[in-house]
């Protein structure tokens, strides 16, 4: 005879039940194995249509030994035997497990272990490559959106970045019936989000900019990735400029020139020429920098009528001329002022960006004169001294 043990209380649940709901076409089986990184921890108890509606509903159950695995954190995706996402930049490859070789599956992640569990219902994605872009938009951003004219302009394939760096992605394109405008939603990592304010500006990548002279040929090239794909880029003019909502509307530029162009139309700035030896890498639209930042850009330049120099006619953006003294010094901050040390090749630039574009720098000494007047000259010195970046003037008003 069998013999049975009577509990005097209920024994503990040995499995935990989730249900997993989706409104795709899903092939799951009862009894199909759930894997938590190619380990089987739970599997499919029996699936279902909701009533009223076309969401299937799949309830499972995960072994009580690795209930740790899930939390609202966690993420569920159907599991093909083999799913492979080719891109440009590289190529991920999931297989599944022998057994989800034969039968359907479902796997997940959960991107942060310490995260609280709070619900015990998750959404299914149909495949890696889905769960993997629900994955990123679960990234600390913020959303803001762009207005166009026309849609064709940005693709929702199109990555963001921000100096050069991926600082975000397109997310959807909505016409909007009040403005007759297309708003494009975007989705950017907080930390490059706080450069965000009313100042700034979004344009498209340039796939290639070519620049020819006498002396060389200089190609600016975007990564490949951004010649297929293409991208967009943004800059902030003034970072001390009001903060935005996700429901300000940016306009977009077709590049970073039709940007400086527009700010130029305004005319408040203050203009003025440098003499240089040589054009070196220096061309229309090279950015002027002190320290660091971005204040304006090169306008145009010409050989001069001795010839004995080339003449680069600066635009310096209205909330920076008061920067620009008498006694100001300009110096080329390309790369061509790369010195050779013991400890190898030390390249002095302001930013990489001007290892392809070129750019000038600005310093004022700390005792500085009065401001400058509209088309004064200056020299440009083809490297910087040690000691003009000890300056540090206090100006009394920007």
């Amino acid at each position: 005879d069998d013999i049975y043990t009577l509990n005097d209380k209920s024994i503990a649940k040995s499995v935990y039940n989730i249900v997993l709901k989706t409104k795709d076409s899903i092939n799951i089986s009862e009894n199909a194995p759930i894997y938590f990184k190619n380990i089987e921890v739970g599997k499919v108890k029996n699936k279902k249509l909701f009533k009223n509606s076309d969401e299937l509903r799949v309830e499972a159950e995960i072994f009580k030994e690795y209930k740790y695995l899930v939390n609202d954190s966690s993420i569920f995706y159907a599991q093909s035997p083999i799913e492979i996402n080719a891109n440009i930049d590289n190529i991920s490859f999931k297989t599944a497990p022998l057994n989800g070789f034969i039968n359907s599956s479902i796997a997940f992640e959960t991107p942060n272990l310490k995260t609280k569990r709070t619900i015990n219902r998750f959404e299914l994605f149909s495949s890696y490559k889905q769960m993997l872009e629900e994955k990123y938009l679960q990234q600390k951003a913020k959303r803001f959106t762009i207005s166009l004219d026309d849609a064709n302009l940005i693709a929702t394939s199109n990555n963001i970045y921000f100096k050069g760096v991926e600082a975000g992605k397109v997310l959807s394109k909505i016409y909007n019936e009040k403005t007759s405008k297309i708003d494009v939603e975007i989705f950017v990592f907080e930390n490059f989000a706080n450069f965000i304010n009313e100042s700034t500006k979004f344009y498209a990548l340039d796939s290639l900019n070519i620049d020819f002279s006498l002396s060389k040929l200089n190609i600016n090239t975007q990564p490949l990735d951004r010649l297929v794909k293409g991208g967009i880029s943004f800059i902030t003019l003034n970072e001390e400029a009001k903060k935005v909502n996700k429901f300000y509307n940016f306009p977009f530029y077709k590049n970073l020139e039709e940007i400086y162009n527009e700010k130029r139309f305004n005319n408040d700035g203050l203009r003025i020429v440098v003499n240089a030896k040589r054009k070196s890498s220096l061309k229309e639209n090279s950015p002027v920098f002190y320290r660091q930042l971005q204040i304006g850009v090169v306008e145009k330049y010409k050989l001069s009528k001795d010839g004995t120099n080339v003449q680069l006619q600066l635009y310096i953006d209205k909330e920076f001329k008061n920067l620009v003294r008498e006694n100001s010094i300009f110096y080329n901050a390309t790369a061509f002022g790369m010195k050779i040390s013991l400890l190898g090749v030390k390249i002095s630039t302001e930013t990489l960006e001007t290892l392809l574009t070129g750019g000038i720098s600005l310093v004022t000494p700390t005792q500085y004169k009065q401001k400058a007047k509209q088309m004064s000259k200056f020299p440009l010195y083809d490297d910087v001294q040690e000691e003009w970046l000890q300056w540090n003037p206090k100006f009394e008003k920007l």
